[in-house]
């Protein structure tokens, strides 16, 4: 497995994992195009710890709808878990203690705006 592929069974954007792993997205980029060729203790690292994200939820504010959703990745979909509306730029305590469970169930979260 290389690193695109670990990447996208993971269900992470490119600059997701430049979050997640402080790597740059445009190295990233640069790997997977062929553009460059990534160190080979880099490349085996981010297998490794992609390849290990099967547990994988995302919290994402909707703005358009004033809504907040939790995901989670299912055979590399994300399918709605559950969403809430925002209340005066609030997110709400049912998110929370949604995210709460996934996090204790072993998760790994995803914050996205």
């Amino acid at each position: 497995m290389n690193i695109k592929e670990a990447r996208e069974f993971a269900g992470l954007t490119q600059k997701e994992v430049e979050k997640e792993f402080g790597v740059p997205a445009r190295s990233i980029q640069n790997w997977e195009a062929g553009i460059r060729q990534p160190p080979e203790y880099v490349e085996a690292y981010l297998v490794e710890k992609l390849s290990q994200l099967k547990k994988v939820a995302r919290v994402r504010v909707i703005p358009e709808s004033l809504e907040v959703r939790v995901e989670t990745l299912e055979d590399g979909e994300w399918e709605l878990s559950t969403s809430a509306p925002i209340v005066d730029n609030r997110i709400p305590v049912s998110i929370l203690v949604a995210v709460g469970r996934f996090s204790e169930a072993g998760y790994k979260l995803i914050f996205m705006g």
